[in-house]
């Protein structure tokens, strides 16, 4: 749920990972269909859970941050993201794996 109260789907995939680093892409849909897609690379803990922190480089205006625990294999998260257009969007979500991929 994002500070308008809009309701936001969340996919993190991971395509490279070298022990607590990786890379990989994360995509946002909101209630209204608008989608958000951005390259990421952060840190995350192997195999226990602890901190976990990503980031998109800047493309145009547009970036996200987002900050929060891996436990029992759920990321709680707070994120802030830029929209290409420069609005602001603030928020949190909890990603959990897909049990059917």
């Amino acid at each position: 749920m994002d500070n308008n109260g809009t309701k936001i789907r969340w996919a993190l995939s991971v395509s490279r990972r070298t022990d607590h680093r990786f890379e990989g892409a994360v995509a946002a849909v909101d209630s209204k269909g608008r989608k958000l897609e951005y390259p990421v690379s952060g840190t995350a803990p192997s195999g226990d859970d602890g901190l976990v922190v990503f980031e998109s480089p800047k493309l145009d205006r547009g970036k996200v941050f987002v900050r929060g625990k891996l436990r029992t294999g759920q990321i709680e998260l707070a994120y802030s993201i830029t929209s290409p257009r420069g609005d602001k969007v603030f928020g949190t979500a909890t990603l959990s794996a897909d049990k059917n991929p």
